[in-house]
């Protein structure tokens, strides 16, 4: 395969998640990391919006093909080009590891989209904020249902969104408590955390943080959440 780019940042879920699939499948070597900052507050990098015109990471740059946008048709193409790895070559057990990644990625997409409603402030929209919350509290008990089925050792795509997602939360809302109400996910976690690909690509906590405007955000579980 010949060099690719990967247009990526280490605190973005959908980066990580593109670049773990990439060491699962052993390309790291093969890749270029380009560090591309994605905040609200800053303008597009032209160099981003030439690749990919929604301003958006992850973006795969691969010779010959041109960019791809998007963590979904970027692992969806790796797949295609080495089956059986990111996705089980098993038809069933193929579509049960897609509905893990929509479901840990939807997830995903409510908790940064509830975060950017909270940084407005006094002009945030209370009804807005609320639903971003019901989803996410709705998402979690599913998601701990499925937990006791995954096998951290045979790990997958739909692991890996699963673990970007529980990462986020640890991030973005530390103080939520979702180990306690969610106990398989909370040892999933802890178990999965021990393979190589995840273990080598944790969040950086020591970088500066361009999405200011949130201290805390206001999501907090119990036992029976």
């Amino acid at each position: 395969m010949s060099k690719l780019t990967l247009l990526w940042s280490p605190r973005s879920p959908y980066a990580r998640k593109a670049l773990m699939a990439l060491d699962l499948l052993g390309l790291l070597p093969q890749v270029d990391l380009r560090l591309t900052r994605v905040a609200l507050p800053m303008p597009p990098d032209p160099a981003l919006l030439a690749e990919n015109p929604l301003g958006k990471i992850p973006v795969l740059v691969v010779p010959g093909l041109g960019p791809l946008f998007d963590s979904r048709l970027i692992v969806s193409w790796l797949d295609r080009q080495t089956p059986g790895v990111l996705f089980p070559a098993d038809p069933a057990a193929h579509l049960e590891t897609e509905r893990l990644e929509t479901l840990a990625d939807g997830v995903t997409d409510v908790l940064l989209l509830w975060r950017t409603e909270e940084s407005r402030g006094d002009r945030k929209n209370p009804q807005i904020a609320a639903g971003f919350e019901t989803k996410v509290r709705t998402g979690m008990p599913v998601l701990e249902a499925i937990a006791p089925t995954l096998d951290p050792s045979s790990l997958n795509v739909g692991q890996i969104a699963l673990r970007c997602c529980l990462d986020q939360l640890d991030f973005r809302y530390a103080a939520c408590n979702w180990r306690a109400a969610f106990p398989a996910l909370a040892a999933w976690h802890a178990a999965v955390g021990a393979h190589r690909v995840i273990a080598a690509h944790p969040i950086p906590t020591d970088l500066p943080d361009h999405n200011t405007g949130v201290a805390v955000m206001p999501l907090s579980f119990t036992e029976t959440n």
